[in-house]
């Protein structure tokens, strides 16, 4: 049967065959209650060169076998195809639609089961593919075969993939796979494997979603460009070769986004409650928006460099790599969150009032900081986690920032302090800035103990212990009425206490440099008494009690005399007196008055009392060195 223009409508339900379409000619399928199916090949009159094929809106052509220009020739394309109702191709190895031009319009569907040998690309016969492929963002194309398809890559609307069983269906061609509306899988025993050539740009102007539950591996990476709306995911998403949000808004929902490559957004990532893990590589995250994780998991072959910013309002855990690059982490949750696994950050803001749990071996660079309901575990719920204060030179490691509720801090933290190297030994004036675990042991493992101790140091821990004199005093304190052995009755070095709040000076029997570390609850508060003698001009050799730095214009000197002395070298000081240093002897340029962690220091009495306070307020951030 040839025909020029025909319309089918009014409930038409039945088969046809030996059907081909004039020169020019038009077959239209209109709207009825059942399906139009072609069970031979729907053709062209021999020599035409036009003619279209629309199947109106509810309207539903199942093709059975082919549609092309010219049955003898299987890679012919019909001239026009329209879809704005349904277009099924059944499924065989036969099944194959090609045109020239196809369009889906808004409501359109195309159900594509043709597969097997000759379905290399798409839904035409092995490289036929149209000249001109057009789908609405409402339309939505369907590879339902119950097995392998091949689907190329161009721009859908929505794109489902079902079927029944389980199989994997791959992006052929090259280019990217471009989705306006829901990626949809029918079934979550399918799987999609885009390759590495073909990133997955969605760009619709709506809501769209990533749904079903299947296996989705976005191996060429994932671009969101929507000029409105958001893309929501709704099941679990691998993607290689990172992770693109040029604009619109990407809602992760609860599920886990595998991640390797790189994270470049410059448009809005909304965590929700999911999981980002990096899986593999080196992950930057990079653009000019702020990115903010619910649940960050760095697996152990991932590698993650850190923004100047980041927000974690979930658990963090790194098995892997986690570069902090000088930048700042904010824990934000409003429920518990937790640090676990091994990394070093540079700056941490504690915002949540749930808790922020260390549960981890954790070291901190930069600066951790409480905000006004902060709370921060430094061991975590079951004791077991562990919070490193860094020291890696005279003048650069981590601290702890002013507390705005010092009762928000909990756990035991290890504090470090580097003490730099000197040739045959030295004195250094140090402090412990912990108020519990405090003994001479931790001084003895770093730096060596002599004295009437049952363990006292040796040459062969300390090349410049001299054996033959150990049993002399190697550590003092001096609160102003000169200095005080701190020897031992014949006991172990660990057995003798020491506080937070004495300082002691104590010789260094290392020729190199070598880093103390205390372990302990930290010395915190709004009324740290520092004991000092009530004589009028008396000196005395006072700690800095904090795991900070503080500033001695900060300082309430109600007690002392406004003036501080630092040891620089033998007989050598440094003075800092009225908000003025000594420029002779300053410990550096720029020095004013800061006092490192770890560092003890002289002041004068000026017989107004006994006690010398800090408090909280004294912290700073302004530079420091430790000194001898």
């Amino acid at each position: 049967l040839r025909v020029g223009n025909l319309n089918l409508s009014g409930g038409i339900s039945g088969n046809f065959d030996g059907f081909s379409i004039a020169d020019g000619g038009t077959l239209t399928v209109q709207s009825g209650t059942g399906n139009l199916t072609a069970t031979q090949p729907l053709r062209a009159a021999s020599g035409a060169t036009s003619g279209t094929i629309t199947v109106s809106s509810a309207a539903a052509l199942v093709v059975q076998n082919s549609i092309l220009l010219d049955s003898s020739t299987p890679s012919s394309r019909f001239p026009t195809i329209n879809v704005n109702g349904t277009l099924t191709s059944f499924a065989s190895n036969s099944t194959y639609v090609n045109a020239t031009t196809i369009t889906l319009g808004a409501g359109a569907i195309f159900n594509v089961d043709f597969n097997g040998s000759n379905q290399t690309q798409g839904w035409w016969f092995q490289s036929s593919s149209p000249s001109t492929f057009s789908a609405d963002p409402a339309s939505t194309v369907n590879f339902s075969a119950s097995t392998a398809q091949n689907i190329f890559a161009q721009t859908y609307g929505s794109l489902t993939l079902s079927g029944t069983g389980s199989f994997t269906k791959g992006v052929v061609g090259g280019g990217s796979l471009n989705i306006r509306g829901n990626l949809t899988f029918n079934n979550a025993g399918i799987t999609l494997n885009v390759p590495s050539a073909n990133q997955v740009i969605f760009n619709g102007a709506g809501s769209q979603s990533i749904n079903g539950g299947g296996t989705a591996t976005f191996n060429g990476g994932i671009q969101v460009n929507k000029s409105a709306g958001t893309l929501t995911l709704s099941q679990n998403l691998t993607v290689q070769n990172g992770l693109t949000l040029t604009s619109g808004t990407f809602d992760l929902g609860t599920n886990t986004l595998s991640l390797s490559g790189n994270l470049n957004n410059n448009a809005t990532l909304t965590p929700s409650t999911s999981t980002v893990s990096i899986i593999s590589g080196s992950t930057t995250i990079g653009g000019s928006s702020s990115t903010t994780f619910s649940n960050l998991i760095i697996t152990a072959s991932g590698s993650l460099t850190s923004p100047s910013s980041l927000s974690i309002s979930g658990n963090f855990t790194n098995n892997g790599t986690f570069n902090a690059n000088n930048g700042t982490v904010t824990f934000s949750g409003s429920s518990a969150q937790s640090i676990a696994g091994t990394a070093t950050f540079n700056n941490i803001n504690c915002n949540n009032a749930a808790g922020v749990n260390i549960t981890g071996n954790i070291n901190l660079g930069g600066v951790l900081t409480l905000n006004s309901s902060g709370l921060f575990d430094a061991d975590g719920p079951s004791n077991t986690g562990v919070f490193t204060v860094l020291s890696t030179s005279v003048n650069a490691g981590g601290r702890i920032a002013s507390l705005p509720i010092p009762s928000n801090f909990i756990g035991d933290v290890t504090i470090q302090r580097f003490i730099h190297s000197q040739t045959g030994g030295d004195w250094r004036y140090i402090s412990v800035p912990i108020t519990t675990g405090n003994n001479l042991g931790l001084v003895q493992t770093a730096i060596g103990v002599t004295g009437n101790f049952s363990d006292r140091s040796t040459s062969a821990q300390f090349p410049n212990v001299v054996d033959a004199g150990n049993t002399n005093p190697s550590v003092f304190t001096n609160t102003g009425a000169g200095f005080v052995a701190v020897n031992g009755s014949g006991g172990t070095v660990a057995s003798t206490s020491l506080s937070s709040r004495v300082c002691y000076a104590a010789y260094n029997f290392n020729n190199g440099p070598v880093t103390a570390s205390y372990r302990g609850q930290i010395e915190k508060g709004n009324s740290i008494p520092i004991a000092i003698s009530s004589t009028n001009g008396n000196y005395n050799l006072v700690p800095n009690p904090f795991p900070s730095a503080i500033d001695w214009d900060n300082v309430t000197k109600s007690t002392v005399n406004d003036a501080i002395w630092l040891r620089t070298a033998n007989n050598i000081f440094t003075s800092y007196v009225g908000g003025v240093g000594s420029p002779a002897n300053e410990p550096f340029v720029g020095w004013t008055g800061e006092i490192a962690i770890g560092q003890a220091f002289w002041v004068q009495s000026n017989g107004a009392g006994s006690t010398l306070t800090f408090k909280e307020a004294d912290k700073t951030s302004n530079s420091f060195e430790f000194l001898r």
